[in-house]
């Protein structure tokens, strides 16, 4: 996986773009099939392998993700809540995909 594969690493590579442009568009599709109702939809842990998803048992504290849950930028741009950022074509996103 190389420069992929590294956390710290991966956004030199202009593949990360790309997949995670991808990963935007096919979330975007799959919440217009039912806009009303997946723009309200967000569960899980704040932390991977914590709470339910805990599979190693590693008892990592973690918080609920609502849609009042804090995002912060640190500075790259204005801190946001996960319900300012639901919706690609209104809030603070305001984009579109030209097709489908």
């Amino acid at each position: 996986m190389g420069q992929l594969a590294d956390i710290y690493a991966s956004p030199g590579d202009p593949l990360f773009y790309l997949h995670h442009a991808q990963v935007d568009r096919l979330w975007w599709k799959w919440q217009k099939l039912n806009l009303k109702r997946r723009l309200k939809e967000i569960a899980g842990p704040d932390t991977q392998f914590a709470g339910p998803y805990d599979f190693n048992h590693t008892g990592i504290a973690y918080e609920n993700i609502t849609l009042s849950y804090p995002l912060q930028f640190r500075g790259l741009v204005d801190d946001a809540e996960v319900k300012d950022v639901m919706n690609i074509k209104a809030g603070v996103l305001c984009y579109d995909y030209d097709s489908e």
